[in-house]
């Protein structure tokens, strides 16, 4: 089939195959597609979406035609203060955390998903970030389709860097000062992210939840010990107490003082446990999980507590009594194996092993990893 162009005309739900979304977009990834909204036999307009079905995210993704096309994109923009930063027209970010873009880069294991652009800059402390559509005034760019550099953070390159799911063009350059961007990019995982994992090993860019620590290259750090750990490192020393994200030879003065240390810090240990949400999320205790029964505060990111089993104390056995009825009657004297004296008391068969007892909910087991 010949490359699709604006106007073509294609039926309400006609299949698009692999090959005319290879020359869309050029994702081997994507399985099927199709146009929604459309009368049978009319013709594509800039505003119509392409459904896709990616089978890297299992998901479906809309595309606007107009993006892939280039016919009437109105591009979606974002002002961004963050002091200090060093980004320049051109640079291709990724969202690191909450409030802090870095420079995306590929390499051979993963890709640092691309949120955006940077379309312009106005000084040390700001820059506007365009999200999809057309970004103009660059320079130097040849048309085509670009790729997520593998070598340099925020560079793009005109061959593909890796094969596999490492094919997807960022964006489609018009003219040597204008290109589109293309707006499915996946949202990057946050730094310190949890995540529930189907295999015994983590996937690139994660590490296991398995009490193991982390850190530089000369840490010693027995889950990783490498300078892809630094955010990470960073981001338990700032958000956990050392008494559940230990760091070797104890703390220093600050994340950045121990990473240049090269210490190593203690991943959260999932071992056998599941998560619970924060008892005072929002300011207000909802005192859920106490001292009293979880045996610590629930109130402390990374506290842990519970027992698979339990034994039960005296003041934990309802209170009950027990009943004594004496068989047969007799008058007078004393009977073998029964008081004579009035309260005396007696004395019943034992029952019971004194074993704990199961406390464990209905669980799947899975793998617990964490982003770096």
């Amino acid at each position: 089939m010949s490359d699709l162009a604006r106007g073509t005309t294609l039926s309400a739900t006609q299949l698009l195959t692999n090959t005319v979304l290879h020359q869309l977009i050029d994702n081997t990834a994507i399985d099927k597609g199709f146009i929604t909204g459309k009368t049978v036999n009319s013709a594509l307009n800039a505003g119509d979406k392409l459904v896709i079905w990616d089978s890297v995210t299992d998901s479906l993704r809309a595309v606007l035609f107009s993006s892939l096309l280039a016919n009437g994109v109105q591009a979606s923009t974002l002002a961004v203060n963050q002091p200090g930063h060093s980004f320049v027209a051109g640079d291709l970010l990724y969202r690191q955390n909450a409030t802090t873009y870095a420079k995306a880069k590929a390499d051979a294991e993963s890709t640092a998903a691309v949120c955006g652009i940077v379309s312009s800059v106005a000084g040390a402390n700001d820059f506007v970030l365009t999200t999809a559509g057309v970004v103009t005034g660059l320079s130097g760019l040849t048309a085509g389709k670009y790729f997520l550099s593998a070598a340099t953070a925020g560079a793009s390159v005109t061959l593909k860097p890796y094969s596999g799911n490492l094919v997807i063009p960022v964006f489609i350059a018009l003219t040597a000062s204008t290109l589109i961007l293309l707006p499915y990019s996946a949202p990057e995982p946050f730094v310190g992210e949890f995540k529930d994992w189907s295999m015994a090993t983590a996937p690139a860019g994660w590490v296991l939840c398995s009490g193991g620590s982390i850190g530089s290259a000369t840490s010693g750090g027995t889950l990783r010990a490498n300078a892809d750990c630094e955010a990470l490192f960073k981001h338990l020393w700032d958000n956990y107490a050392n008494t559940e994200a230990a760091v070797s030879t104890g703390r220093g003065a600050s994340a950045v003082a121990d990473w240049s240390a090269n210490k190593n810090i203690a991943v959260p240990d999932f071992r056998g446990r599941v998560a619970a949400g924060k008892d005072d999320m929002g300011g207000v205790a909802a005192s859920r999980l106490t001292a009293t029964y979880f045996g610590v505060a629930g109130t402390t990111i990374g506290k842990t507590g519970g027992e698979e089993g339990h034994t039960l104390a005296i003041g934990e056995i309802p209170s009950h009594s027990h009943t004594f009825t004496a068989a047969g009657t007799y008058q007078g004297g004393a009977v073998a194996g029964i008081p004579s004296a009035a309260g005396a008391g007696f004395t019943t068969a034992t029952a019971g092993g004194g074993g704990a007892h199961n406390n464990v909910q209905h669980t799947m087991i899975v793998t617990k990893v964490i982003k770096l």
